[in-house]
């Protein structure tokens, strides 16, 4: 009887231990299984980061600097600026700041010649798929363009001059703004040829229709493309300088192959 009191014990003990140790080889298996999970996490999250460095011309070094840059002041006055700027600004010396400066020409190139692309081939759907009507949208086929820092010290990133009484202009306008309205009317009444920027349409093509419709601007002249209708994303307060972003309406002019910000003749 004890003989079999003392076995049963011993199967016991027996099937306990093995228990035990199969709990203990699970628990270190999924501690593994989780170990090497946040190591492909991990990983994963590295590659992302250096292919996303990659496509800004950016280093992993620069790619950290730049989340850096956006974890402090920076991403506070301006969230959602982009890599190659957010550097730019934050440069500690002449030869990176010219650096990032280069970098940024270069990929703004890229956009503008890959949006005009599209446009054209948005251009050709539209005569292809509905000849017969009008689209009240259009992008400007030149975008007024400079190299001076959208960050200017208080005065204009461009010098101003007297307005040419021909030409092409680009306008800058903002809604519900009376001397924006007054200044476009008086383009149109010379049948001037305009680029038109809305300051903050936020993209909203409807926006920006119901903008043109408003004020008499017609589907034929946007078509033809002796108006454009464009978002302005920026574009003033980079030409104008960070001071006078809110100096609107605003007007620029392509003077010898430059853009310029133009005045009215006193």
């Amino acid at each position: 009887m004890r003989s079999l009191t003392w076995l049963v014990l011993g199967v016991s003990l027996s099937v306990a231990g093995s228990c035990l140790a199969g709990s203990v080889g699970t628990s270190q298996s999924q501690a593994t299984q989780s170990q090497a999970t946040q190591s492909q996490g991990v990983q994963s999250q590295a590659v992302d980061s250096t292919a996303t460095a990659a496509e800004w011309g950016l280093s992993a070094d620069e790619w950290s600097q730049y989340q850096q840059a956006m974890a402090g002041q920076r991403g506070i006055w301006s969230p959602g600026l982009d890599p190659v700027t957010t550097l730019g600004v934050t440069a500690k010396t002449d030869a990176e700041r010219r650096h990032y400066a280069e970098l940024f020409v270069k990929a703004e190139a890229a956009r503008v010649e890959r949006e005009l692309a599209f446009q054209k081939a948005v251009d050709a759907a539209w005569a292809r798929l509905l000849p017969t009507t009008q689209p009240i949208m259009g992008l400007a086929r030149s975008s007024p363009t400079t190299s001076a820092s959208p960050f200017g010290a208080g005065q204009p990133a461009v010098p101003s001059v007297d307005v040419m009484s021909a030409g092409r202009v680009a306008l800058f306008v903002r809604d519900n703004c009376v001397l924006c309205d007054r200044e476009l009317k008086k383009l149109l009444s010379q049948n001037r040829p305009i680029d038109i920027y809305l300051v903050g349409s936020e993209g909203n093509d409807r926006t920006i229709q119901l903008w043109a419709l408003a004020r008499g601007i017609s589907p034929a002249a946007v078509t033809s493309k002796h108006i454009t209708l464009n978002h302005d994303n920026g574009t003033w307060a980079a030409m104008a300088g960070a001071a006078h972003a809110g100096d609107l309406p605003g007007m620029m002019q392509q003077i010898a192959g430059e853009w310029r910000i133009v005045r009215e003749p006193q």
